[in-house]
């Protein structure tokens, strides 16, 4: 069985600071190693005393996001569309 150590550390741990604002800085190396720009969204959650940061998906697809793709462009006979398949 093959196990995946990439979540590894490869480096040693980085600081930040906490800003007033509650912003923090996410160090350069860090950022160049999760390949993270201006504007990636990160998933925030708790883990015990640790704040973990997700660099998953960017963006989860809500319902009015595919919807669209789902109009109907031609007229459709309700009755018969809700009638069991045989």
């Amino acid at each position: 069985m093959k196990i995946d150590r990439s979540y590894q550390r490869t480096s040693l741990p980085e600081s930040t600071t906490l800003t007033s604002k509650g912003q923090l800085v996410i160090p350069k190396a860090v950022r160049e190693r999760l390949q993270l720009r201006p504007g990636d969204v990160l998933r925030v959650s708790v883990s015990g005393r640790r704040i973990v940061l997700d660099a998953g998906p960017a963006k989860t697809l809500q319902v009015q996001d595919w919807l669209p793709g789902l109009q109907v462009t031609r007229d459709v006979d309700v009755d018969a569309a809700c009638q069991p398949v045989e």
